[in-house]
């Protein structure tokens, strides 16, 4: 009498071929908590289709790349926790110069300054001092905020996703 094929089974490694079998389920449906809903998608719709201007010139966005370099400059100047910055507005004052300049200046301005931090924070600072009057450093300082509000409303966060060990947060 032939003998019955053995049905896929999944074992560990280290397991022996006679173990049994772990059960193999289907991932559940994300929780509601994690689906969108109509007020994110405008609110992510309204950040995506903002456009920000200083001192009547409209900026350039805040791309990933503008992002990037902006966290090399603070690193290389030593700054403290962007978290702890933007807690207290004297703090964040000389990161929204830095987001304020790397979106109204073009790239390849700020670019051959790339090679040598302190000379793009001495270029920031200049900068600054020409384009940022007394008068107007808390609205430069709102601004930047926004900007950076903005540019993150929109950036992509792995949802988590059920594994057999648990919830895995999507790494």
């Amino acid at each position: 009498m032939p003998s019955k094929p053995k049905s896929p089974r999944l074992v560990h490694l280290d397991t022996p071929d006679d173990a049994i079998p772990a059960p193999v389920t289907k991932a559940p449906a994300a929780p509601k908590s994690q689906r969108p809903s109509p007020v994110d998608e405008q609110r992510r719709q309204a950040a995506f289709d903002s456009v920000f201007h200083w001192a009547g010139e409209e900026l350039h966005p805040f791309s990933v790349s503008r992002e990037a370099l902006f966290g090399q400059l603070r690193c290389a100047m030593g700054a403290p926790s962007l978290s702890r910055c933007m807690a207290d507005t004297e703090a964040f004052a000389a990161d929204a110069h830095r987001i304020l300049y790397l979106c109204a200046t073009p790239p390849e301005i700020f670019n051959r300054l790339r090679a040598d931090m302190a000379d793009l924070q001495t270029a920031v600072d200049d900068w600054a001092e020409k384009n940022i009057p007394a008068a107007e450093k808390l609205r430069a300082e709102t601004l930047a905020m926004q900007i950076w509000l903005a540019a993150h409303e929109n950036r992509h966060e792995p949802a988590p996703v059920a594994t057999p060990h648990g919830d895995d947060e999507g790494n």
